[in-house]
């Protein structure tokens, strides 16, 4: 779908922008931190929480360290749907999805990806609201008649 490109060709771009940061320090900090989108970077062996920007930190508040499964989902433990098993399987193959987040009732468009980064091996994850887009998503599906996307 277009529609569904044109979001994703975004989310490539500020992956990008976000592992620049990560990797060289500052650039685009400003970029990142106002994107409208929840970033994170979390060890995908311990799952510690290294990296949110603003925006997850005005959902969650500040709890870099702590284990992204606990902050993003409430969970005290790993959750059954965790993509790290894909993303290392797949290598540095981007995972695609959407999911319903309980904890902030809120339908996310996540983009995943497995990286080296300073010598760890971190799950860099975008997550796009698209709540509020969902009866425009809907509508398109319907006005143009795509039983199968």
């Amino acid at each position: 779908m277009e529609i569904q490109s044109g979001i994703h060709e975004k989310i490539d771009r500020l992956l990008q922008i976000i592992l620049d940061k990560l990797n060289k320090g500052d650039l685009l900090s400003s970029i990142i931190e106002n994107s409208g989108v929840y970033i994170y970077v979390a060890d995908i062996d311990s799952y510690e929480m290294i990296y949110m920007n603003d925006a997850l930190i005005n959902v969650f508040g500040n709890r870099i360290g702590e284990p992204c499964y606990e902050i993003m989902q409430g969970f005290s433990e790993v959750c059954s749907f965790c993509k790290n098993g894909e993303l290392l399987e797949f290598n540095e193959v981007p995972i695609k999805y959407a999911q319903y987040n309980k904890k902030i009732k809120e339908f996310v468009l996540c983009y995943d990806t497995f990286k080296r980064v300073n010598g760890n091996r971190v799950k860099v994850e975008i997550a796009y609201p698209i709540t509020d887009i969902i009866p425009e998503i809907i509508h398109i599906i319907e006005k143009y008649n795509l039983k199968e996307i």
